[in-house]
This record gives structure tokens, sequence and C-alpha cells, in this order.
């Protein structure tokens, strides 16, 4: 069973890509007993389509993407 930090990393991993069927099982397995994280999954939804209707262009170089993603890989570990 996950907790829900990474549950909050699956949210946001599966707007970006896709997801294992290990990681989707974990992750909806989580959302059916925590009511924060279902809250979450459903805003972090909302934010995305929205941000994809209004055609919100990236504001980041792919230098800065990079060293973000090198810091949540660091924290994950």
């Amino acid at each position: 069973m996950i907790n829900c930090k990474e549950s909050t990393q699956l949210t946001i991993k599966k707007e970006e890509s896709k997801l294992t069927l290990r990681e989707k099982l974990e992750l909806s397995f989580h959302l059916l007993i925590c009511k924060y994280c279902k809250a979450f999954s459903k805003q972090n939804s909302w934010v995305n389509s929205m941000s994809e209707k209004l055609n919100v262009q990236d504001s980041f170089s792919n230098a800065e993407k990079e060293a973000m993603d090198a810091t949540l890989k660091d924290s994950n570990q």
C-alpha cells in the first residue's frame, strides 16, 4: 500500500505520462480510502484541463525542467 506522498507523485505522473499497471492499481486503491488524495487528484486534473484550454505555454527552459526533475528524484531517495 502506498502513502499520501507516493499517491501525490503518481497523480502528477499520471498527468505527464503513462502509469504502469501496478502504479494504476496502487493509486486507485489509495484514492478509494483517502479523501484528501482523491480531492487532490480531482483538483490536479481540473488545473491541467484548464491550462490546456487556456493554451498556457511552458515558462521553464529545458535546463530548468531537468534541474527540477533531478531535485525531485533526489528528494524521493
